[in-house]
């Protein structure tokens, strides 16, 4: 392209003046691929005046549409989840989760049913072995499969013991 195609070039400062902006601006929006378009020539950072005029135009037209301020979601069914979580620490931070969690989460009938499912598991574990309420709620753990058997108490030991040796036919 020559100098009479592309027509004037603006250098950052007379772009950051006509918008009233900061250099270091242009240079953000550059590195964010946002703001006017603009031609490096060799280290020189230009901005051709018509397509600088022409975003100009695209701004004052359209402009970003507003955001729609949505309600907070609810936090109906925390207290009870809360009080059935096994381990209670951090409340701010589990309430926070749990409404994070609002669009993927399951009924709270759900998330009760599985959250009990796991309870048995972790009580025979020691307290760090059990999650907090808002790790629990982020990492979804209501998908998850039911826990995994763990170590046999001593007496589920003897029981199994004594049928396994009843079914034998030993004394």
């Amino acid at each position: 392209m020559t100098e009479s195609e592309l027509g004037e070039l603006l250098t950052p400062e007379q772009v950051a003046q006509r918008l009233s902006v900061k250099v270091r601006r242009l240079t953000y929006w550059r590195a964010k691929k946002e703001g006017p378009p603009y031609l490096r020539v060799g280290a020189a950072v230009r901005y051709p005046v018509s397509a600088f005029e022409a975003w100009i135009q695209r701004q004052t037209q359209g402009g970003p549409k507003p955001r729609k301020r949505q309600p907070p979601p609810s936090e109906e069914g925390f207290e009870e989840f809360y009080e059935a979580s096994p381990r209670k620490a951090a409340v701010g931070d589990a309430r926070k989760a749990w409404r994070q969690t609002a669009g993927v989460r399951p009924p709270l009938a759900e998330v009760l049913a599985a959250l009990q499912r796991w309870v048995p598991y972790w009580k025979g574990r020691g307290r760090q072995y059990t999650p907090l309420a808002a790790t629990w709620l982020r990492a979804h753990r209501w998908a998850d499969p039911a826990p995994p058997r763990g170590p046999l108490t001593r007496h589920e030991f003897e029981l199994a013991r004594d049928n396994a040796a009843i079914t034998a036919g030993q004394p």
